[in-house]
């Protein structure tokens, strides 16, 4: 796993309650980083390259059950907030290879208040366009809203992508919970028949 002992305290735990699976979130507003764009490029670049790595390591070595596991809790991070950090453009790429991760489970991204133009706000509404998985993309606060063609940019081609999101998630969970109301009524007739052929045993041996 790669180390990352360099980076803020409250970076490193909120990177390790991943790892171990305690959480699906990075809950990271207003940090007050000595140097926010370092942090966050660092941050994106565990979050890739840390998976990829221990992937493959998982695919070729049979004792590295733990890596793929790591891997696995990478790719599940549901929400990343980073409001009120003092990012600019800089911070745009980074995050917008996070939210078009292939494979990933990337939910909700929030960089409000912060110091992006329509330069950075562009970057991320075209990578949040190619992902099947963002319900939400929060830039309010930011400098660049002030372009018109931005706010239509994200009014009409982003706000539109982003609600078939949350539909395509909602018909998800609706089918999951069928599936397990399936299994578990399948579970419970599989009950009631053991005790009707227990009860017919009892009475054919009485």
């Amino acid at each position: 796993m790669k180390q990352f002992s360099h980076l803020p305290q409250k970076v490193i735990n909120a990177l390790t309650s991943l790892r171990k699976g305690k959480s699906k979130v990075l809950q990271l507003p207003k940090q007050r980083f000595t140097s926010p764009i370092a942090v966050v490029q660092e941050l994106c670049g565990i979050l890739l390259t840390t998976a990829t790595e221990e992937e493959n390591a998982a695919a070729s070595t049979a004792t590295t059950a733990t890596a793929k596991e790591t891997a696995t809790r990478y790719r599940n991070l549901k929400s990343i907030n980073l409001c009120h950090n003092n990012l600019d453009d800089r911070a745009a790429v980074p995050l917008g290879q996070l939210i078009k991760r292939p494979n990933g489970q990337l939910d909700i991204v929030s960089v409000a208040h912060n110091n992006m133009t329509s330069v950075g706000i562009r970057q991320l509404v075209s990578d949040a366009l190619t992902s099947p998985y963002i319900t939400v993309l929060n830039v309010n606060g930011n400098p660049g809203l002030e372009d018109p063609h931005v706010l239509e940019l994200i009014n009409t081609t982003l706000a539109p992508h982003l609600h078939v999101n949350r539909q395509e998630k909602q018909q998800q969970q609706q089918q999951q919970q069928q599936q397990q109301q399936q299994v578990c009524g399948r579970g419970e007739k599989n009950r009631k028949k053991r005790r009707r052929l227990k009860g017919t045993s009892l009475l054919s041996t009485s």
